[in-house]
This record gives structure tokens, sequence and C-alpha cells, in this order.
């Protein structure tokens, strides 16, 4: 008995210091955000936020780590469960239940920061920001009035959006970009992701864990390249293959339909792979219409983060650091 309480203890404390992983990652992440904040409100002109219509984006990275966090529980108790002296008969996994509380996660550092902003006297103007001079901006909210502010610096910090080619149409159903498929509550019978980055690799890995069958269709040879040398061994050697996730590597798309995916292999033959769902995850593209713009208007424009070149979120947060001690 006792030996089954210290195997159970030992569960317990791995699956503990998942979690405390994967949240000192998000809340670090937050932290140093908000820090640096704190150091451009000190003069209120030097900062100015106008985020876009939907601030739950800049927190769209840990919807997924959330859901991965349920994951790697799902995993210990699935595969592991035995070598802690766990046993299950009727093991159930609801992915809606588990995207649930990762809405309420972020929804929640969403607030939090919404809520700093408002103590180090940081005005939050929602809605699309147009560059009308070399000081001031206009912002139009979803009511469609617009405000005029002004300021001594402008940074621009637009972000990144899906990268998804112009003959790809995406209804939001079948066809999907990543984002609206984190936002799904349920799903698919069977998905099909074209991309093997960092954003591909991570859905397959959440998604196969949940018992669907999810195919993976790369144009390079090899997948997950993006990612560090020793992850990328884990994906490719153990987590992929173990979830039953097909791999496709030096495949052309020649068509997506409600069907699946039409592609082409290096011999040249055409193959239809059918699937309920495809998720295009090639990335993403810095959003630059207001930057190019400004530097029409202003003799030397600040962009930092994604709206520069899409990166890792420790970029744009030395970046943010680096233009508030500038200005």
């Amino acid at each position: 008995m006792e030996d089954r309480q210290n195997k159970a203890s030992d569960l317990f404390g791995l699956m503990d210091k998942i979690g405390r992983l994967y949240t000192a990652r998000a809340l670090g992440a937050q932290k140093a955000f908000l820090e640096h904040m704190q150091k451009a409100a000190v003069d209120p002109k030097l900062a100015m936020g106008v985020p876009s219509e939907n601030p739950w984006q800049a927190w769209a990275s840990y919807a997924t780590d959330f859901a991965q966090r349920a994951v790697l529980f799902g995993d210990i108790l699935r595969e592991r469960g035995k070598d802690f002296g766990f046993s299950f008969e009727n093991l159930n996994f609801d992915y809606e239940v588990a995207l649930k509380r990762s809405r309420q996660v972020s929804d929640r550092l969403v607030k939090g920061v919404g809520f700093l902003m408002k103590k180090n006297n940081i005005a939050v103007h929602m809605g699309s920001a147009k560059l009308i001079a070399k000081d001031s901006v206009s912002v139009t909210d979803k009511d469609g009035k617009t405000t005029e502010l002004k300021s001594t610096n402008i940074v621009i910090a637009t972000g990144a959006q899906p990268m998804v080619p112009p003959a790809w149409k995406v209804d939001g159903k079948n066809i999907l970009t990543y984002l609206e498929a984190i936002l799904q509550p349920r799903l698919p019978k069977s998905a099909i992701i074209i991309g093997a980055g960092a954003i591909g690799v991570e859905f397959a890995t959440i998604w196969s864990s949940y018992g669907l069958p999810v195919t993976i269709v790369e144009m390079l040879d090899e997948l997950a390249l993006d990612e560090e040398p020793i992850t990328r061994f884990d994906l490719l050697t153990n987590q992929l293959p173990e979830a039953g996730v097909q791999s496709l590597g030096g495949r052309t798309i020649t068509e997506i339909s409600d069907k699946g995916v039409t592609v082409l292999d290096h011999h040249g033959r055409k193959t239809l792979i059918e699937a309920d769902s495809v998720v295009i995850a090639l990335g993403t593209k810095s959003v630059e219409t207001l930057a190019e713009k400004a530097k029409e208007i202003v003799p030397e424009v600040f962009v930092i983060g994604d709206s520069k070149k899409p990166r890792k979120i420790i970029d744009a947060t030395y970046e943010g650091a680096a233009i508030a001690r500038l200005i």
C-alpha cells in the first residue's frame, strides 16, 4: 500500500512539474512583456496601444501550450499509468473541455495585461489605426467612431497573420488556417495539416493525441526543421510515429477541396488525400500595411516584433525594451 502511494505521489509530482513548466513559460513571457511596457509608461507620451479588433490573438501561441499540457497528462495516464501503479478501463479525453479551459486561461492573461495597462496609465484604444501625420494616428472603433491620437513617438507592432497562398480559399469550416483551427470547439473526423513547421507539428501532436487521424503534408523533404534539434529528434522518432501521424515530405499541393488535398510527388504522381478538414500551417507573414505607409510620412519608423519579421516572442520583448530606452 505504501509503495502504491509513493508511486501515486511520483506521478502527480511529475504532472505538477509539467504543469508548472508550461504555466511558467506563458506567465514568464507575460511578465517580461509587461516589465518593458511599464518602463515605457514612465512617460505616457512614449506608449500608446492600438491593438487589433481581436486582442486574444496577442496570446494565440498559448492556446496550444495549455492544450499540450492536457495531452502530456493524458499520455502519462494512458501510456505510463502502469509504471506508477494505475490502470484504467474507461479513460476518456474530451477535447472541448480542454479547449474551454485554455480559452479561460488565455482570457485571464488578456485581462491581466489590460489591468496592468490601466494601472500604469497606458491609454488603450481598440480599433483600426491609420497614420495621418508624423505625430498623429486615427483610430476607428467597431462602431465607426474615429479618434485622433497625438504622440511624440509612434511604435508599430501590428504583428503577423497566417500565410495563405492566394489560390487557396479558406472557408473557415473545411479549409482553415491555424487560427480558426485553434478556436473550433470540436475536432473534425480526420485532418490534413499543410506545413511541417512548429505550428503544423504541434497541431498534429495535440489532435492525434485525442485519437484524430492526422496527415502532415510538407513541400520539403524533411520535417520540423525550425524546431530545436533535441525537440525535432523526439518529434520524428517518438511523438509523431507513436501517435500514428502520417508524414508526407517532398509533396507539392496542386489542389485543395472539401474532399481533401491533391499532392504531387517527386516522380510526378498525383494523389488525392482525403480528410474532413484541411489546416493551413505554413507559418506567418508580417502585417506591413501600416509600416509601409508610415515610411512615407515619418522620417524614422519604429517597427518591432512580428510586424518587422515573424520570430519568437523573446525577440519582440528585446526590441520593445530597446525602443523604450531609445525614445
